[in-house]
């Protein structure tokens, strides 16, 4: 039977206190560096701090993030069996007070208030995260013209104008207001897309009218109606913003998140990469207090997982990035080392450090434009050259087609997945991101996104891979999702983000497999109910609508070899 340790708010007691009221780092640091295996950890019930004086620093390479050294108040490598059981616990993020005051920069080593590296058996479960200092701000429009309009600020931070540009202070940091996000005052659904709809980068012009409003100026940019709220979107582009999720799992195995909420993270919520075996259930991203706004980016990330993944009776919302992103890697081959060596380098800026290939793994050669096939071979070495380059020795010699510039995949780095019984809502962009081999099923689950509400986009551009083998889509409801077409041209997207993917009338195979679509509710849709490209089948059968437009109740498809439907099929009429 696994230890029971008992944790308490008194840091003056360890070789690391004291340091502030509250915080409960020094006794997690001196846990972390005397136990090994098989205990459970009692986290104090109430509010306990996360300071970062005394917390591990390490660094972390983080997928689809930003990489850079953190501070882990809670850092687990290598360890198995263990329980960290919060008790209800409310765990708040805080910096340093008044570091960096009037500093524009970034935290040099943010705060990452939990990792886990190289573990099995883990559970976490009944705590919440926050930050004491949100990385965004919110107001209230109450003057709006055309091209410029006055926000209430309704937040704590200090703030200030310069030069034109908006800067807002959180404890030991300052960093600049980058992009705007227009919401619903009473949830907090985001619309109009990135800057108004103006697009990702936008020039606005900041005024400070007085303490408590700022005057906002774009070029005809037709601003959101008095009354609409305003997201402040910060970041930094000296290392990045993306430095720091609230929860990162490493190459772990079988780790379970149960009953666990996410008020806001300076990046992700939850990223799990090279794992196997995840459990998410009853996992909350939502705002706290009188915010509107919960994480900086995606609820959930997988990347290069294995076995089974299931996400269960969750809720996101609020968050300013896509619920849930579940993918594997494209590297690039930048040079041939021998016969059965290649070298290659990560396809995007924020994968240095992710090298997911494993002794044994099928690895296949795909052309660097098309994704079609040339090969496949198991791994037999994989020597990490440094963040970006690795070289990879293979079982059999490569194929003589294979050139610079195309993409290898990990074939083994797919999980089944399952997603039920959960709802996605208001936050900014889409629903749920899918790629993998090993069977997808997404049912009974409640969808309301400004963008597509389920994409399948095997995009070489941002590197994530990869074919889909089996989508299953059952007993959703969909309510007015893709009303912002910045962010899907369809409630349920899947065309494949590639330069030249010909289909099968052009002698190349589709690149996915099978798409079901079935038994689903579609609400007050606001684009068609599914735009798909590049599949072996598509059925789409058992479909309720409610209040969507005729033009609107169809489906679009390209480059697929076999399509069932109850909806029609085509283009919608222009009128």
């Amino acid at each position: 039977m696994s230890r029971i340790i008992h944790t308490q708010n008194s840091p003056a007691t360890t070789k690391y206190g004291p340091t502030f009221p509250g915080d409960i780092v020094p006794m997690l640091r001196q846990i972390m560096e005397t136990e090994s295996d098989d205990w459970e950890l009692k986290l104090p019930s109430g509010t306990s701090f996360l300071y970062p004086e005394v917390a591990c620093e390490t660094q972390v390479w983080l997928c689809n993030n930003d990489a850079g050294r953190v501070k882990v108040p809670l850092l687990l490598v290598g360890r198995k069996n263990i329980v960290v059981d919060g008790q209800g616990a409310k765990l708040m993020v805080r910096g340093t007070p008044l570091a960096g005051r009037g500093r524009i920069g970034i935290l040099d080593t943010p705060i990452l208030p939990v990792v886990l590296q190289d573990c099995s058996d883990v559970t976490l479960k009944n705590f919440s995260i926050d930050w004491q200092t949100p990385f965004a701000g919110q107001g209230i429009i109450v003057e709006s013209a055309e091209t410029s309009c006055v926000v209430r600020m309704d937040t704590a931070h200090r703030w200030w104008v310069w030069n034109g540009h908006m800067y807002i202070e959180g404890e030991g940091w300052t960093w600049p207001v980058q992009r705007l996000l227009a919401a619903e005052p009473d949830t907090g659904a985001i619309f109009a897309g990135d800057n108004f709809g103006m697009g990702y980068e936008y020039a606005w012009n900041f005024q400070k009218v007085d303490d408590a409003h700022v005057r906002i100026t774009g070029h005809d940019a037709g601003l959101p109606a008095v009354g609409k709220m305003v997201f402040f979107w910060l970041t930094n582009f000296d290392t990045g913003a993306r430095r720091s999720p609230a929860i990162f799992l490493n190459r772990c195995t079988r780790v379970r998140i149960e009953n666990i909420t996410l008020h806001h993270a300076m990046g992700m919520g939850l990223l799990a990469q090279d794992c196997q075996d995840i459990l998410v259930d009853r996992m909350i991203v939502e705002p706290s207090g009188n915010r509107r706004f919960s994480l900086n980016a995606d609820a959930t990330h997988f990347v290069g997982c294995r076995g089974k993944l299931t996400l269960q009776n969750c809720r996101f919302q609020n968050q300013f990035d896509d619920a849930v992103n579940i993918h594997s890697l494209y590297t690039q081959v930048v040079r041939k080392i021998d016969a059965r060596t290649l070298r290659l380098r990560t396809g995007h800026p924020q994968h240095q450090g992710v090298h997911i290939f494993r002794p044994g793994d099928l690895i296949e050669w795909l052309d660097g434009r098309c994704l079609r096939k040339k090969g496949a071979a198991r791994v037999v070495m994989a020597e990490s050259l440094n963040s970006e380059t690795v070289n990879l020795t293979v079982d059999c010699d490569i194929p003589s087609s294979v050139e610079i510039g195309d993409r290898a995949e990990n074939a083994c780095a797919h999980p089944t997945v399952l997603m039920h019984n959960n709802v996605f809502r208001w936050n900014r962009a889409r629903g749920v991101l899918v790629n993998g081999r090993s069977g997808i099923v997404i049912r009974d689950n409640h969808f309301e996104n400004p963008g597509a509400a389920i994409l399948v986009e095997t995009s070489p551009t941002w590197a994530e891979a990869g074919a889909v083998d089996t989508l299953r889509i059952a007993d959703n409801r969909f309510v007015r999702c893709a009303h912002t077409a910045m962010w899907g041209e369809a409630v349920i997207h899947a065309v494949p983000s590639v330069e030249s993917c010909a289909g099968h009338e052009h002698g190349v195979q589709p690149l996915h497999g099978s798409l079901v679509v079935e038994n689903n509710t579609f609400e007050n849709s606001q684009a068609i109910l599914l735009k798909a490209s590049s599949w072996r089948s598509v059925a789409v059968r058992g479909s309720q609508l409610a209040s969507v437009e005729d033009k609107l109740a169809r489906i679009v498809t390209s480059q697929c070899e076999s399509v069932e439907s109850d909806l029609p099929q085509g283009q919608p009429p222009s009128k």
